[in-house]
């Protein structure tokens, strides 16, 4: 495993293109968790043409659980209220609107996947709630985890 620190909304693409630690041969996996949400349409399109650029190379997968939608951020708002706040807050402390750059709904996020040149397949984080193990030992209701889990998808994204 190698990790790299980049402008992942740099043109040119500063991802690692013909580098020594990667092999041609060996797919890559990009990981991305908690950015995209922060970046407009403009800059998620310069991510998308970076990932693709580096995967039309080594192949393999783009995994990322940051396609966030108004319709899902919405439903998460009725389930905690204080989830505004925290997206205020989050907004503040960055400089970014991030409540203004989510897409409209999961067929937006979908077609815009598909108009960048990658499959998208969409996956239930509720699939993972077996696996977490920190809900008694901190007092947490695994109903409400479960709900909120419920609306949250992880995606992965291949080039077409």
């Amino acid at each position: 495993m190698y990790f790299e620190a980049i402008d992942a909304t740099n043109q040119p693409s500063q991802f690692p293109l013909n580098v020594n630690y990667l092999d041609q041969n060996q797919p890559v996996v990009v990981l991305c968790e908690g950015l995209l949400t922060y970046l407009t349409l403009a800059e998620k399109q310069k991510v998308f043409a970076n990932v693709r650029e580096i995967l039309r190379v080594y192949g393999g997968a783009w995994i990322t659980p940051d396609l966030t939608t108004f319709d899902g951020l919405n439903q998460l708002r009725q389930i905690s209220p204080g989830l505004q706040r925290l997206n205020q807050t989050a907004s503040n402390v960055s400089g970014r609107a991030i409540n203004n750059y989510h897409f409209e709904n999961i067929d937006h996020v979908k077609q815009f996947a598909y108009e960048q040149g990658f499959d998208i397949k969409e996956y239930s984080m509720l699939e993972m709630m077996n696996q977490i193990t920190c809900l008694k030992p901190l007092g947490i209701e695994p109903e409400v985890v479960k709900s909120m889990l419920a609306i949250g998808s992880t995606f992965v994204l291949t080039i077409i």
